[in-house]
């Protein structure tokens, strides 16, 4: 199978695990050295400017962690949600690096009761999304997750969930 469409599964993969919950597995398409990252100013250093989400490995896990296995009123039932990418770009830097990048889409529901903040809405979250990928062994892995949301200067309120 070539690259780019090793890389496209990767990413369809990605936020296939996101929607199913399946968070432990979701860490595994993870380098050990990679970041996810929503930033606010994506122009910026995030180790010198402040970020919506910015996550190494052990970071990272503790968010899955709390996601899943720590009882959290806001998430008691979990967010449904649909994970989008469209206009995929695959940019093949070689046999052991590539780039990607899509517009994204992502839809949550909170079809919880009255102990759940924001019961029966619809949250809506676009912008484009870029990975960083590095070739370890036979699989591709990603290095960077980077969201850059179109309205990354609003507030943005109840994030229990991975974008």
């Amino acid at each position: 199978m070539d690259q780019e469409k090793q890389i496209t599964r990767l990413l369809h993969r990605e936020a296939r695990l996101l929607d199913d919950w399946a968070l432990d597995e979701w860490l595994t398409l993870f380098t050990e050295d990679g970041t996810y990252w929503v930033p606010i100013d994506p122009d910026s250093d995030p180790a010198l400017v402040a970020s919506i989400v910015y996550d190494n490995s052990m970071r990272r896990a503790l968010r899955v962690e709390q996601a899943i296995r720590e009882k959290r009123a806001a998430q008691t039932p979990r967010s449904r949600t649909v994970h989008f990418y469209g206009n995929l770009e695959v940019n093949e830097e070689g046999a052991a690096s590539a780039s990607a990048r899509a517009s994204y889409l992502l839809i949550e529901t909170r079809a919880g009761d009255w102990r759940q903040a924001g019961m029966g809405n619809k949250s809506i979250y676009a912008g484009h999304v870029f990975f960083n990928l590095r070739r370890v062994g036979a699989d591709w892995k990603i290095t960077e997750k980077r969201i850059v949301l179109i309205d990354r200067n609003l507030p943005i309120e109840g994030l229990f969930f991975l974008l």
